[in-house]
């Protein structure tokens, strides 16, 4: 039931969200989603990235869990802002941009 979640989330990010939430597979916070995200394979970054990207209340606090999961200690700002990025999930460039942005609260 997992692998069909994470394959309903790859196409539709929020539904797959809902159904593995009714499977018990997440509780639904933010932090939980984020930590299935972050390690569970089998998630796309394209998907994961629309889901983050996504202006929706709850997208930003799973954004804010997502990032709040990652170390970037001992990194370089560029470096980290490129593992950021590029290494966990795909966003389009504007929403790049204006995620960037409110992250960094310009």
């Amino acid at each position: 039931m997992l692998k069909q979640g994470i394959e309903k989330f790859n196409e539709k990010p929020h539904k797959g969200i809902i159904f593995l939430q009714e499977g018990g597979f997440v509780d639904g916070t933010p932090e939980n989603i984020a930590d299935l995200l972050l390690n569970t394979p089998g998630f796309e970054k394209t998907s994961i990235g629309q889901l983050l990207g996504d202006e929706k209340p709850e997208s930003v606090k799973i954004l804010h869990a997502f990032v709040d999961h990652l170390n970037f200690s001992n990194l370089k700002f560029t470096t980290a802002l490129r593992n950021f990025l590029q290494v966990k999930f795909f966003l389009s460039y504007q929403r790049k941009k204006n995620n960037v942005l409110f992250l960094l609260k310009i």
